[in-house]
């Protein structure tokens, strides 16, 4: 996987994703562009260690049976800051919420030391990492 680094003004051009409508900005973001944005962000970011993207979901294999990618409540992103601590995000559409597991998995990790929320920008994740 090649890591993309950016610099803090092809960063905010990624992210720029509004829509002008009648001269007030309407967020049109979809999950994967918020997820996208994120993903960019994350190596910039100074106090992250490591990151790394989980996928999730599932898919019926050729003998018809349903195989489950990951454990359900399972973060879009998991990863470490450089203190040692465990971090993992739910990326969300503006407007929308985590999942009950989703949630659930997310207060296991701020329970046990670690930072774990939801993030509907790239602003969320820089006020929650720093």
């Amino acid at each position: 996987m090649t890591k993309r680094w950016l610099t803090e003004e092809q960063f905010a051009a990624h992210q720029a994703n509004r829509d002008q409508r009648g001269g007030q900005y309407v967020d049109t973001a979809l999950e994967r562009d918020v997820l996208s944005a994120i993903l960019d962000y994350l190596p910039l970011c100074p106090r992250v260690a490591w990151h790394s993207r989980m996928n999730s979901g599932g898919m019926v294999n050729p003998n018809g049976q349903y195989v489950r990618f990951a454990f359900r409540g399972c973060p879009d992103i998991i990863g470490q800051l450089k203190d040692g601590r465990f971090f993992c995000i739910e990326a969300k559409r503006p407007g929308k919420n985590a999942t009950p597991e989703q949630w659930e998995f997310l207060c296991k990790v701020n329970r046990n030391m670690g930072v774990g929320f939801v993030a509907t920008s790239v602003d969320d994740v820089r006020k929650a990492l720093g």
